[in-house]
């Protein structure tokens, strides 16, 4: 992976700043974006300081024209961007039955998870169609099986992702690039911590309890998931596109059934 460019989105904390230290460790070329300019310093800080090269650029992923902007400073530093991987996600602003979600609610958890990744692809997807040569991993959730209260926006924007990642597989398949999705399980991060701590316990007693596992220990440490991502962003993964992974937590949930 030495001199390969990764561009890692969310890499300011949680899954995406361990992926963009993954990548540095691999010797990766990282680009860390997110909208914390505080945070994603200390992330490229990291990644120098154990030897690898990255540089910090402060994006809204949910906004074209900074999209654009962060590919084309990107291409300018590195001359190429040969892995792109989709981390930012938010499970909120709000969690709670569909009658009590606002439409900006709805349209927040959309543009997030789902808007930013077809915003970074389309910007991306010139790059390495010119340089006949790339790799796009979409961070998604397990669309097919669970069901769920007080979450429609968020697996709605998921099922998007999931279904966005495979067409567009097939769009760039004939440039020799990659599209894969990864449902990476139950990981400890601060968008779990966040769905545990969340304040409104009106809205939590609405939902009601649907696992009857304790969370923490249904959840993984990310640094177990961190080889996929590299099986998918390297030479060995070259026959594969448009595949959905998934990765079990190591006690599987019981989620409603309908």
């Amino acid at each position: 992976m030495n001199n390969r460019t990764a561009l890692v989105t969310g890499a300011s904390k949680g899954l995406g700043k361990q992926v963009a230290l993954y990548f540095g460790r691999l010797g990766c070329n990282v680009v860390c974006t997110a909208r914390s300019g505080e945070l994603l310093a200390e992330t490229v800080q990291a990644i120098r300081h154990s030897g690898g090269t990255a540089t910090a650029i402060a994006t809204d992923v949910t906004k074209q024209a900074q999209v654009e902007n962060l590919v084309e400073r990107s291409v300018e530093r590195f001359a190429a961007i040969d892995i792109l991987c989709n981390c930012v996600g938010i499970l909120g602003p709000k969690i709670d039955l569909i009658e009590y979600l606002d439409e900006s609610d709805w349209d927040t958890c959309l543009a997030v998870n789902l808007k930013s990744v077809f915003l970074m692809c389309r910007s991306v997807a010139p790059v390495m169609k010119n340089q006949r040569k790339g790799k796009i991993i979409n961070l998604t959730t397990n669309i097919d099986d669970r069901v769920e209260r007080g979450v429609i926006p968020y697996y709605a924007a998921k099922a998007g992702v999931t279904y966005m990642t495979r067409n567009l597989a097939c769009e760039l398949k004939p440039f020799n690039v990659q599209v894969n999705c990864l449902n990476p399980g139950g990981l400890k991060t601060d968008m779990t911590t966040f769905w545990e701590q969340y304040p409104d316990r009106e809205a939590m007693a609405r939902r009601g309890q649907t696992q009857y596992v304790p969370f923490e220990d249904r959840l993984r440490e990310i640094a177990e998931i961190l080889p996929i991502i590299g099986f998918l962003s390297g030479p060995d993964s070259d026959p594969i596109t448009g595949a959905y992974f998934s990765v079990s937590s190591k006690v599987e949930p019981m989620y409603l059934s309908l």
